[in-house]
C-alpha cells in the first residue's frame, strides 16, 4: 500500500494531462521548428514539462512528510499572488514599465530580509531590464509607460 495516495494520484493526473497534450497537438497542430515556432510547439513542451513532474511527484510520493498549513509561507504566498495581480491590473493603466516595477517591487517584499531601498533598486533594475528585452529587443509591441 502506498504511503501517499494523494500525491501518487497528483503524479498520476500530471501525466495524464502531460500525455493528452502532447498527443493532441502532434495530432492536430503544426509543430514547426526552434526558429520558426509553429502553434504546436509549445504545447508540447508544456506538456512534456507536466510529464516530468508527474514523474517527480510519483517517485517521491512515499518520501514526503505532511506541512501542517500554519508553518507554510504565507508572507511569501501573498506577496507573489498580489506581485502577479499587480502586473495583470497595471498593465494597461501603468504600462510596462509601471507594472513590472510594482510586481518586482512586491515580489521582492516577500523575502522578509528584503529592505524597502534594496526591494526598490531591485525593481528599478528589474523593470529597466525587462523593457529592454521585451520592448526594444525583442519589438512587443506593450505601452512603456501607461496612458
Amino acid at each position: 500500500m502506498l504511503k501517499d495516495q494523494k500525491s501518487t494520484y497528483s503524479g498520476l493526473l500530471f501525466l495524464t494531462f502531460g500525455a493528452i497534450l502532447i498527443v493532441y497537438s502532434l495530432s492536430t497542430l503544426e509543430t514547426g521548428t526552434v526558429a520558426r515556432m509553429g502553434p504546436g510547439l509549445m504545447p508540447i513542451l508544456y506538456g512534456s514539462g507536466l510529464l516530468l513532474i508527474g514523474a517527480a511527484v510519483i517517485l517521491t510520493a512515499n518520501q514526503r512528510t505532511s506541512i501542517s498549513p500554519m508553518s507554510w509561507p504565507w508572507r511569501s504566498i501573498f506577496f507573489v499572488s498580489a506581485a502577479i495581480v499587480c502586473f495583470a491590473a497595471g498593465l494597461k493603466p501603468l504600462g510596462f514599465m509601471g507594472a513590472t516595477f510594482g510586481m518586482a517591487l512586491l515580489s521582492a517584499l516577500a523575502r522578509r530580509k528584503t529592505s524597502l531601498l534594496h526591494a526598490v533598486l531591485i525593481a528599478a533594475v528589474i523593470a529597466a531590464f525587462c523593457a529592454l528585452v521585451f520592448i526594444y529587443a525583442l519589438g512587443i509591441p506593450l505601452p512603456l509607460v501607461g496612458f
